[in-house]
């Protein structure tokens, strides 16, 4: 397999594209091991507990970095999205519901003004693809992708950022999730819904299985006159 040098990965919370302003950054995922070793043992019995999801970044701070962090500390189940490589349509996502728990700035004299923050997520994190990464101005769809089957021990969840303002008044942006039995999506079904946004903002929703299509794909329909909305969605399938 392939190593990486990572030399861009992209980094969207609360609305925002912060991949510029960082320059470090790493995803924590661990699980506890609960021991519940008794008599008659021959080693260590362990049961996995609670999941742990961290998200930890260093930059350089400017005025609209700081103002995202300052007007989101902590907030619960902002929506945060990380690629693990340069931010492109089918790479890997790492999606968490954020909460924003520590930024700590300063530097010495002569030093770029830094930053470090810390995230933790309430919920478990999703590991999945890229599937928008884009501006888009007129209804449509993501080309599609085969993620696979929903057992009914399986969950779909799906993200979306907008990274900027809509031009002019009265915007809107509904995004859905479909998924259908062939990449050609003739006959698409709903399966999620998020929140519609009207400016910068984000949304995350979810489908527990069973489904039985392979298929899955992002839809987006745009309201008022000339809408232009920058989306960056993901999504993936996780254990319930």
């Amino acid at each position: 397999m392939a190593k990486h040098v990572l030399t861009n990965a992209g980094i969207y919370f609360a609305g925002f594209d912060l991949t510029g302003a960082m320059n470090q950054c790493q995803v924590d995922l661990s699980a506890d091991a609960v021991e519940q070793t008794v008599f008659g043992d021959a080693a260590h019995n362990y049961a996995p507990g609670l999941l742990t999801s961290v998200f930890a970044a260093s930059g350089f701070w400017d005025v609209t970095t700081g103002g995202v962090f300052d007007a989101n500390i902590g907030t619960a189940d902002d929506v945060l999205i990380v690629t693990a490589g340069a931010p492109a349509i089918g790479n890997v996502a790492y999606i968490l519901q954020a909460l924003l728990a520590s930024v700590t700035r300063g530097g010495a004299v002569g030093d770029a003004f830094g930053f470090d923050v810390n995230v933790a997520s309430r919920k478990r994190f999703i590991r999945g693809q890229i599937e928008q990464l884009a501006s888009v101005s007129t209804t449509g769809a993501s080309d599609g992708v085969e993620l696979g089957a929903l057992s009914a021990s399986q969950r779909l969840w799906a993200a979306a950022i907008t990274t900027g303002l809509p031009t002019g008044a009265g915007k809107t942006l509904d995004l859905t999730v479909e998924s259908a039995p062939t990449g050609a999506f003739s006959s698409p079904t709903t399966r999620v819904t998020l929140a519609q946004m009207t400016g910068r903002g984000q949304a995350i929703g979810s489908v527990d299985g069973a489904v039985t299509d392979e298929f899955w794909r992002f839809k987006h329909t745009l309201g008022g006159s000339t809408p232009v909305f920058p989306i960056v969605a993901a999504f993936g399938i996780v254990p319930l």
